[in-house]
């Protein structure tokens, strides 16, 4: 490996060239640093050209570029000789950036493609991802993770904008997921079609993607019996007036504030109201903070339902649930909730008396569709509770779709509604394979105390 020389150049004798750094950021504060202790700043890195008098920057580009800023005639550099070979280049160019600090990760993940294109370059096809790990310092799984990004950024250019590898990386795998589950979903509902499989498309089709709020006034009044609503809980918004949405949902994260979350609200309850049948029942999950509780009744009361005194309470194991990240300020949360009502008097429930807690674990964290997933056992029960066999049931809201093998496994109808159609091919995925009482989300009871079991409504 040739040595390099260090000496006092002309600063419009360097040519910048390509250069792996993309933001300089503020470049003042550098400046004054140079002017005031130009003896104590660090060497940019050069090599010599075939022109005389003539070199190329390898490193120190924001160095370089603040000194030009400081009207800097002259500049410290590190000169190394033009007979370089190209790896022996960026391998002078990557030890010089890891000694940098503020190294982007777009910067880092680039840097590292283009030094597995060099040793490839070099080494041919005997040429590992562990040759480029060892130059580099890092594990194997590292570098690969690091190629892998820089191919994704390559079709995915709004990676970039990640603030964090880890955040580029989980945004990456989550859209290469949802490819894999569309490719999935269609070539199932292709399947169908072809072997006319009509229970599973029926299922699958009762899925809809779409707005509930542009999707729900094209159905016929009163033409469902039971409503199940578990829409977003509008949790962390600051501002709690009422009003209206300006703007297009393509997710239901797009909402702002609690007056577009109300307004959302508002609109899509006057539609339940006037779908539900003159015996119907409606269930609205919501959060378990006690302003949302108060909103929710107020909500439901503002529509014309008639509401439930009490809400009924679903309890997870603890082991199942999130701990409080401040467990100073607040106890751990095991348990969702809703309140319930019904369109008019005439409505009575199917079970009588049963019990207002229910003890089910929640899907599996791992085959989750939803984020907030409600067990298919758990909600068979409740469709049963509400409605016999034969009723017309409608979710708004239908997230992972779980409402619909609970009805379906209750031999009722139902439709329904969800703004992603990640959702829906996840849901298609899960059906493929459906038979009548299966639940593909593999829900079950917690076991509980003897007592508890006893209770036949549990």
């Amino acid at each position: 490996m040739p040595k390099s020389r260090r000496a006092f150049l002309p600063i419009g004798q360097i040519d910048l060239g390509k250069r792996f750094r993309e933001d300089y950021g503020n470049l003042d504060e550098l400046s004054a640093s140079i002017k005031e202790f130009d003896e104590l700043i660090q060497s940019v890195v050069v090599r010599e050209t075939e022109t005389p008098d003539k070199y190329l920057l390898m490193a120190g580009g924001r160095r370089y570029r603040a000194c030009l800023a400081a009207g800097e005639t002259e500049i410290k550099a590190d000169i190394w000789p033009k007979g370089l070979t190209e790896l022996e280049y960026r391998k002078i160019e990557l030890a010089e950036n890891v000694k940098r600090k503020d190294l982007t990760w777009v910067e880092e993940v680039t840097l590292t493609q283009e030094i597995n294109r060099l040793v490839q370059q070099e080494l041919g096809i005997a040429a590992t991802q562990n040759d480029v790990a060892e130059l580099l310092g890092k594990d194997r799984s590292a570098v690969s993770k690091d190629l892998q990004l820089a191919i994704d950024m390559e079709s995915l250019p709004e990676l970039r904008e990640s603030k964090t590898k880890k955040e580029a990386l989980i945004k990456a795998n989550a859209v290469k997921e949802r490819i894999v589950k569309a490719e999935i979903a269609k070539r199932i509902t292709d399947r169908l079609k072809v072997n006319n499989e009509t229970e599973h498309e029926q299922l699958i089709n009762s899925f809809i993607v779409g707005d509930c709020t542009k999707i729900l006034p094209t159905f016929k009044d009163e033409s469902f019996d039971l409503i199940e609503l578990d829409p977003p809980y509008g949790i962390g918004f600051d501002t709690q007036h009422t009003g209206s949405i300006n703007h297009t949902l393509t997710e239901y994260s797009d909402l702002t504030n609690l007056e577009e979350h109300e307004a959302l609200m508002k609109t899509v309850l006057a539609e339940c109201y006037r779908l539900l049948s003159d015996r119907g029942w409606i269930y609205m999950w919501h959060s378990v903070w006690y302003s949302y509780a108060v909103t929710a009744y107020k909500l439901l009361e503002e529509a014309g339902f008639i509401t439930a005194k009490a809400p009924v309470i679903w309890i997870k194991p603890a082991t199942s649930v999130s701990h409080n990240h401040n467990p100073d300020s607040a106890f751990t949360v095991n348990y969702d909730m809703f309140v319930y009502a019904r369109k008019s008097k005439k409505a009575l429930l199917n079970v009588r008396g049963p019990s207002s807690t229910r003890f089910y674990t929640p899907p599996i964290r791992s085959i989750r569709i939803h984020p907030n997933e409600k067990p298919i056992l758990l909600t068979e029960m409740l469709l049963r509770e509400f409605c016999p066999s034969g009723a017309r049931v409608l979710s708004p809201f239908a997230g992972s779709g779980n409402v619909l093998f609970a009805a379906y496994n209750n031999k009722m109808s139902a439709v329904g509604i969800d703004l992603k159609k990640e959702y829906k091919e996840a849901f298609v995925v899960r059906a493929s394979d459906w038979k009548y009482g299966d639940r593909p989300d593999n829900s079950k009871a917690i076991e509980i105390l003897e007592t508890l079991k006893e209770d036949k409504h549990v």
